[in-house]
């Protein structure tokens, strides 16, 4: 509570509150590094939770925690993430807007259980990254929205081992928010 109260006060007196808001999401997260060449992997289930707040007119910050699966006959990845980004609105209409953004990404805790070129590997690491975030957000009414975000995630090779695995991807993202 104090975390949620900490993320929604202004940054500064002189700052234009426009409010919190908390998401929730589901998607798909798709490969760019190496881990379609080494595995069976191709993409992996992606769910979020967010909570931000847009201060100064357009801007805004927001913490998002969140779950990624990919499981194959043979190769299971599982991966936690937790990023803190800055986003920069840009409305378009009184209901629609644009929005882009980024920052830092953490993978505090990642399994891998399956074969690299063939080769038995288990293995968990923790590895820091970036994201960059760009997307859509349509208003339902004055407190509900929906956002559809697309964000590329460039992270540090996994450790595995013998050998390392890159995740990073493209992720696309349906979201249903709520103003508070």
């Amino acid at each position: 509570m104090l975390c949620l109260s900490i993320l929604c006060s202004p940054l500064s007196a002189g700052a234009a509150w426009d409010g919190c808001y908390a998401t929730a999401g589901a998607g798909f997260l798709f490969y760019t590094g190496d881990a379609i060449e080494k595995t069976e992997l191709d993409y992996a289930a992606d769910f979020e939770v967010s909570f931000g707040q847009y201060f100064a007119n357009q801007y805004g910050h927001e913490v998002t925690a969140g779950y990624l699966h990919d499981g194959h006959i043979g190769d299971d990845l599982k991966m936690y993430t937790l990023s803190i980004a800055v986003i920069r609105r840009f409305p378009m209409s009184r209901r629609m807007g644009l929005f882009a953004g980024g920052g830092f990404m953490a993978m505090f805790y990642s399994d891998y259980y399956g074969h690299i070129y063939g080769v038995e590997t288990r293995d968990d690491d923790f590895r820091p990254g970036i994201n960059l975030l760009c997307g859509v957000q349509v208003d339902l009414d004055w407190d509900l929205f929906v956002r559809f975000q697309l964000s590329y995630r460039l992270m540090k090779e996994l450790r595995l081992q013998d050998d390392t695995l890159d995740p990073s991807g493209v992720s696309g993202v349906l979201k249903l928010g709520y103003h508070f």
